[in-house]
Protein backbone atom coordinates (compact mmCIF):
# COMPACT_ATOMS: atom_id res chain seq x y z
CA UNK A 1 0.00 0.00 0.00
CA UNK A 2 1.68 3.41 -1.10
CA UNK A 3 1.01 5.93 1.43
CA UNK A 4 -1.81 8.93 0.43
CA UNK A 5 -0.17 12.53 -0.61
CA UNK A 6 -1.47 15.71 -0.71
CA UNK A 7 -1.25 15.86 -4.23
CA UNK A 8 -3.41 12.11 -4.57
CA UNK A 9 -6.29 15.03 -4.05
CA UNK A 10 -8.26 17.35 -6.81
CA UNK A 11 -7.68 20.94 -6.53
CA UNK A 12 -11.11 20.77 -5.54
CA UNK A 13 -10.66 18.88 -2.69
CA UNK A 14 -7.52 20.25 -1.38
CA UNK A 15 -9.44 23.69 -1.20
CA UNK A 16 -12.23 22.31 0.92
CA UNK A 17 -10.37 19.44 2.70
CA UNK A 18 -10.43 20.04 6.78
CA UNK A 19 -11.04 22.96 8.54
CA UNK A 20 -8.80 25.17 7.81
CA UNK A 21 -6.81 26.86 10.37
CA UNK A 22 -7.67 26.33 14.33
CA UNK A 23 -9.93 24.28 16.62
CA UNK A 24 -12.94 22.73 15.07
CA UNK A 25 -15.02 24.26 18.29
CA UNK A 26 -13.70 27.62 17.91
CA UNK A 27 -15.81 30.00 15.47
CA UNK A 28 -14.68 30.68 12.02
CA UNK A 29 -14.54 34.41 12.46
CA UNK A 30 -11.77 33.67 15.22
CA UNK A 31 -10.31 31.23 13.10
CA UNK A 32 -10.30 33.51 9.84
CA UNK A 33 -8.91 36.62 11.67
CA UNK A 34 -6.09 35.04 13.13
CA UNK A 35 -4.70 32.47 11.37
CA UNK A 36 -6.71 31.58 8.00
CA UNK A 37 -6.29 34.77 6.35
CA UNK A 38 -2.78 33.62 5.47
CA UNK A 39 -2.32 30.20 5.78
CA UNK A 40 -5.58 28.54 4.90
CA UNK A 41 -3.69 26.32 2.11
CA UNK A 42 -0.96 25.42 4.88
CA UNK A 43 -3.58 24.18 7.58
CA UNK A 44 -5.44 21.98 4.90
CA UNK A 45 -2.30 20.46 4.04
CA UNK A 46 -1.36 20.04 7.77
CA UNK A 47 -5.50 18.87 8.45
CA UNK A 48 -4.70 15.97 5.81
CA UNK A 49 -1.45 15.06 7.27
CA UNK A 50 -3.37 15.02 10.61
CA UNK A 51 -6.21 12.34 9.08
CA UNK A 52 -3.90 10.20 6.87
CA UNK A 53 -2.22 9.65 10.61
CA UNK A 54 0.69 7.09 11.43
CA UNK A 55 2.71 7.07 14.19
CA UNK A 56 4.60 9.63 16.36
CA UNK A 57 6.72 9.94 13.56
CA UNK A 58 4.64 11.23 11.34
CA UNK A 59 3.16 13.58 13.55
CA UNK A 60 6.36 15.49 13.92
CA UNK A 61 7.23 15.38 10.26
CA UNK A 62 3.26 16.75 9.63
CA UNK A 63 4.23 19.21 12.03
CA UNK A 64 7.47 20.25 10.59
CA UNK A 65 5.92 20.34 6.97
CA UNK A 66 3.44 22.68 8.33
CA UNK A 67 5.92 24.83 9.77
CA UNK A 68 8.33 25.00 6.28
CA UNK A 69 4.95 25.66 4.41
CA UNK A 70 4.15 28.51 6.44
CA UNK A 71 7.95 30.01 6.36
CA UNK A 72 7.96 29.74 2.76
CA UNK A 73 4.52 31.78 2.88
CA UNK A 74 5.84 33.98 4.47
CA UNK A 75 8.96 34.59 2.43
CA UNK A 76 6.66 35.19 -0.53
CA UNK A 77 4.97 38.30 1.73
CA UNK A 78 5.78 41.79 1.41
CA UNK A 79 8.67 42.56 2.92
CA UNK A 80 7.08 45.17 5.68
CA UNK A 81 4.47 42.01 6.77
CA UNK A 82 7.13 39.27 7.45
CA UNK A 83 8.19 40.04 10.82
CA UNK A 84 4.69 39.66 12.08
CA UNK A 85 4.21 36.60 9.62
CA UNK A 86 7.27 34.93 10.96
CA UNK A 87 6.67 35.37 14.30
CA UNK A 88 2.54 33.89 13.45
CA UNK A 89 3.88 31.39 11.84
CA UNK A 90 6.56 29.57 14.98
CA UNK A 91 3.86 30.61 17.59
CA UNK A 92 1.08 29.17 15.35
CA UNK A 93 3.41 26.02 15.22
CA UNK A 94 3.50 25.40 18.86
CA UNK A 95 0.45 25.47 19.37
CA UNK A 96 -0.42 23.04 17.14
CA UNK A 97 2.62 20.88 18.02
CA UNK A 98 1.95 21.55 21.96
CA UNK A 99 -2.26 21.12 21.52
CA UNK A 100 -2.98 19.15 18.27
CA UNK A 101 -1.57 15.78 19.48
CA UNK A 102 -5.03 14.69 20.36
CA UNK A 103 -6.61 15.21 16.98
CA UNK A 104 -3.45 12.90 15.38
CA UNK A 105 -5.11 10.07 13.60
CA UNK A 106 -2.45 7.35 15.69
CA UNK A 107 -2.41 4.45 13.90
CA UNK A 108 -1.59 2.80 10.64
CA UNK A 109 -1.98 5.31 8.13
CA UNK A 110 -5.40 5.38 6.13
CA UNK A 111 -6.08 5.19 2.58
CA UNK A 112 -7.17 8.00 0.32
CA UNK A 113 -10.62 6.74 0.31
CA UNK A 114 -10.85 6.53 3.79
CA UNK A 115 -9.12 9.85 4.51
CA UNK A 116 -11.99 11.42 2.06
CA UNK A 117 -14.83 9.43 3.88
CA UNK A 118 -13.71 10.99 6.96
CA UNK A 119 -13.02 14.55 6.26
CA UNK A 120 -16.61 14.37 4.58
CA UNK A 121 -17.94 13.30 7.69
CA UNK A 122 -15.89 15.73 9.60
CA UNK A 123 -18.75 18.12 10.70
CA UNK A 124 -21.04 15.45 11.79
CA UNK A 125 -18.27 14.03 14.61
CA UNK A 126 -17.19 17.52 15.63
CA UNK A 127 -20.76 18.64 16.13
CA UNK A 128 -21.48 15.56 18.19
CA UNK A 129 -18.71 15.82 20.90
Amino acid sequence: MSLARWHDLTPQQQAHFGNGCGPAWLPDVLTTFIFSWFFTASCRRHDFAYTRGGHEAARKMADMGFLKAMLADVAMAAVVYRPFLWLLAWVFYALVHVFGKHRFNYGEPLRLANILFHDSHRGVAENNT
